[in-house]
């Protein structure tokens, strides 16, 4: 079986197991209900895990390319997807297929167009130098056939060569708790989550109620609900945000939070419940938000239930309004006649009116010209507009490589794709004079709302701000390029260092900073260096020593120990155009650049070096060669298969360990006939040794039962913290607990004569079985005893119930531990305490009990079949 087929295998049982949980499973109580913290979240979490792995394996190598605002990464790609020659009406670029439309990537350069021409569509947006988009443009290769192994996406229709990707439910909680946090005056400015916090508003919400608990059963939309703000907060206390930082797990579990939220079995089964809790810890309860929150959840299922697992695809002059951040803004709040003829604004509401969607065979087409018959509306209101554009996560262009001139950047998309992030916003936290202020907008109807505040601000920024840590979860990244431009400062170091050490955490959990290169290809891309070099006279010392507080920020990521260094500039932009003055003395300046220990420091390796030199030296400004240099690492870099692969095996292990939980299954080995065969034996083992033996045999045997039977304070786990968890399932954890952590086998070897260690575990099992009736009454005696000596505060209470577990066996028999001497002459007596052991055998030799051991549960059969289906294709060990 290939790694791909079995993570393929292992996903399908996992998602079965989820479905028998919800049908069957959830319908069981008492001490067989099965644990949500422990068993179910961990189900949903190894099914998560390897959702994206799966997802993960049919994609292309990709790198990511990321940073501050109008650092050049746009620019980057720009001349190789438009050409170096651009002719407005006839040139055919990257984005052009036969019977489609013509459009740019970006506005000509050096011919005369007229900006806002019908015939003009340019994809990338360019707003004065402010935010351009707020999702992620995908660059691949594409082809109008399917069979093309090679190539990134299929186009199914040339005039729509852009499909749109949407974000799912936690990806926008996550958006809107950014938004909220970087862009709105927050309504509890001294309200800082902790672990104890959070339990104690759960308290104040009544969502702990144990009383209440006992009587509440999962509800699943609700619980994935709670999943989904598990996976928000853990991504919040991660980004290293103040007021999350508390949330993060402690030393001792690395689980507190889900544990604390997915335990609340009144939270898991009340959507009200976790509403409030969601709004009160995400944005304070600020129902403008909520409201918010909401409308997009709406559409999102909405958009979901029109595809229906089929892929939307549109025209590119649609692609250009989605991708231009401003779009809602220059369209909202106004009639047709008030947009001046000609403008861009004017364009956008044209396009935006006309929009419609078709559906045709599997697939979905959304243009602004659509001649089919059957086409409808697309957006009802310039609000659906940005929310639309705000739930677009990701636009796919499949691009044309045979109007692409040879160029190491084509040569990179035949094999790989290139995701261009939308740039954080400079400068990071604003101050609370720029916030929005929401505390007059507290209303159930959109009337009135803050749109332009909420889709410009809250949600994408906050989006800009999240998408890269989403990316870096799903490990949809094989190498990330930041890019820092030299003629800026403020770079927002934060959220890029949160989203490259979200990567590290979830390629590599144990890779630090300081302890060498990074576990994926990590690259530091210093851009537009035609400023620095112009305002530098020859008399100057240094040149890039007084810039380092441009990139300083960015800590590890600009560190040559971790990271790889490379300096590119677009000299055919004004922003990277060398004054007539500079080019005279650029070669002098290079040589004072050189000289400076700063340039020794970052860029000393020979591949750094180079960049420097091919960026001054080449017409290309160092691209081809960065370009290069990306083939070089995602053709070498093997170490992400490696973490996938081990990541597959923890969820396998995962399968194993849930379809192996105590009280799941009905164990066929411990059907009545086994049980009984297997004391049978053990008392013909017993009787050999004491009465057909010699006198040390004997002792041998009272030795190794006396082991057998002692239960020791350090065999039993700590006590639950809640009352009804002492119950016959903790209890049964216990006694079989002892066999697997002890090495008591050895004595039972040789004292009692077991042919081999299963054997043994076999005749334990046996024993631990024929106690089940007993179990009930010790439990409740159990928690009698514990709520009697609560007073005793550091009195181990373990003991009295190793007595207890001890004498389930040997009724009343003293099991003091006294020295065995080994001579002939001190010989104790063995009758007293063997034959105590030899009648209680009888005793459970004569009992009948449920023939699984444990009183038949709901959809036993079924959790069967699903477990010998896991184990005949995964060979699991049964």
């Amino acid at each position: 079986m290939t790694s791909i087929t079995k993570n393929k295998t292992i996903l399908k049982h996992l998602q079965t197991i989820k479905e028998w949980y919800w049908d069957k499973g959830v319908q069981r109580v008492g001490e067989f209900k099965l644990d949500p913290h422990q068993w179910i979240g961990r189900l949903y979490t190894a099914c998560n895990k390897m959702e994206l792995l799966v997802a993960g394996e049919c994609h292309r190598p990709t790198s990511a390319i990321w940073g501050p605002s109008q650092t050049g990464k746009s620019t980057l790609v720009a001349g190789y997807i438009d050409g170096r020659k651009k002719d407005f009406m006839h040139h055919e670029n990257a984005l052009f297929w036969e019977n489609g439309s013509r459009a740019f990537f970006s506005m000509p350069r050096g011919i005369e167009v007229p900006e806002c021409s019908p015939d003009l569509t340019v994809l990338n947006p360019y707003n004065g130098g402010m935010d351009a988009t707020a999702c992620i443009t995908r660059f691949t290769a594409g082809t109008l056939g399917k069979d093309v192994s090679h190539v990134g996406t299929f186009i199914p229709d040339p005039r729509f060569p852009a499909e749109l990707r949407f974000s799912g439910r936690s990806e926008i909680m996550l958006s809107l708790a950014r938004g909220y946090e970087g862009q709105c005056v927050r309504k509890s400015s001294d309200r800082y989550w902790t672990l104890d916090s959070l339990q104690d508003l759960l308290n104040r919400m009544g969502a702990t109620n144990a009383s209440e608990e006992k009587n509440q059963t999962a509800n699943r939309a609700v619980f994935e609900e709670a999943i989904s703000l598990c996976d928000v907060l853990e991504d919040l206390a991660f980004s290293g945000l103040p007021r999350y930082r508390g949330l993060s797990p402690k030393p001792a579990n690395s689980e507190n939070l889900r544990k604390i939220i997915l335990s609340a079995g009144s939270l898991v089964s009340n959507q009200s419940l976790i509403k409030k809790l969601r709004d009160e810890i995400l944005w304070d309860g600020e129902e403008t938000i909520s409201f918010f929150f909401e409308k997009l959840i709406k559409k999102s299922e909405e958009l979901r239930t029109l595809c229906n697992g089929k892929k939307m695809y549109c025209s590119l002059e649609v692609a250009s309004c989605f991708l231009d951040m401003d779009g809602y803004a220059m369209i909202s709040g106004k009639t047709t006649r008030s947009f001046k003829p000609g403008t861009k604004e004017e364009r956008i509401n044209r396009i935006v009116n006309r929009m419609k969607i078709v559906q045709s065979g599997n697939f979905l087409f959304v243009g602004s010209n659509l001649t089919e018959s059957n086409t409808e509306t697309f957006l009802k209101s310039a609000e659906d507009f940005g929310i639309i554009q705000g739930l677009i996560q990701e636009v796919v262009l499949g691009l044309n490589l045979n109007n692409i001139e040879a160029s190491p950047f084509r040569s990179y998309l035949e094999k790989n794709d290139l995701l261009d992030f939308p740039g954080v916003e400079r400068g990071g936290q604003s101050s609370n004079a720029a916030k929005i202020d929401l505390s007059h907008e507290t209303r159930s109807t959109s009337t009135g709302l803050p749109w332009k505040e909420l889709f410009s601000k809250v949600l994408k920024r906050g989006k800009t701000a999240s998408l890269f840590q989403g990316y870096a979860k799903k490990m949809s990244i094989d190498a990330v390029s930041i890019f820092q431009d030299l003629d800026n400062d403020k770079p927002n170091a934060q959220d890029l260092i949160c989203g490259v050490e979200t990567l590290w955490r979830t390629i590599d959990p144990m890779f630090l900073p300081g302890q060498g290169e990074s576990p994926l290809p990590l690259n530091c891309v210093m851009t537009w260096w035609a400023k620095m070099l112009n305002e530098s006279p020859l008399s100057s010392s240094t040149i890039l020593g007084k810039n380092q507080s441009k990139y300083e920020q960015l800590g590890m990521i600009a560190d040559p120990e971790v990271s790889n260094l490379f300096a590119i500039n677009d000299f055919s932009l004004s922003r990277g155009n060398l004054s007539r003055d500079t080019q005279k003395i650029l070669n002098d300046l290079v040589k004072i650049i050189k000289t400076e220990n700063e340039f020794l420091k970052l860029f000393n390796t020979d591949q750094s070096s180079s960049s420097f030199d091919q960026m001054i030296g080449s017409p290309d400004g160092g691209m081809d060669f960065f370009f290069k240099a990306l083939i070089s690492q995602l053709s070498s870099s093997k170490n992400k298969n490696n973490f996938l692969q081990e990541r597959a095996e923890g969820s396998c292990r995962v399968l194993k360990d849930l379809l192996d939980n105590s009280g799941l299954i009905p164990n066929e080995k411990s059907q009545e006939k086994q049980r009984v065969g297997a004391l049978k034996k053990l008392s013909k083992l017993v009787d050999a040794k004491v009465e057909g033996g010699s006198a040390v045999m004997a002792i041998e045997a009272e030795y190794a039962l006396k082991r057998m039977f002692n239960f020791d304070v350090s065999d039993i786990e700590a006590f639950p913290s809640k009352e009804d968890e002492l119950n016959p399932s903790y209890l049964r954890a216990q006694f079989h607990r002892k066999v697997l952590i002890s090495d008591e086998w050895n004595h039972s070897l040789s004292g009692l004569g077991f042919d081999s260690r299963e054997q043994f575990e076999e005749c334990w099992e046996a024993l631990c079985l024929s106690i089940e009736p007993s179990l009930k009454e010790m439990s409740d005696w159990l928690r009698r005893m514990v709520k009697q000596r609560n007073q005793f505060k550091l009195m181990d209470n373990r003991k009295f119930l190793a007595v207890k577990m001890s004498n389930q066996f040997i009724p009343n028999a003293s099991l003091e531990a006294k020295v065995l001497k080994r001579n002939d002459n001190e010989i104790p007596s063995t009758n007293s305490f063997v034959n105590g052991f030899r009648n209680r055998l009888k005793e459970f030799i004569g009992v009948t009990l449920s023939p699984n051991g444990r009183p038949e549960q709901v959809g036993d059969s079924r959790i069967l079949e699903i477990k010998k289906s896991c184990i005949e294709d995964l060979k699991m060990e049964n």
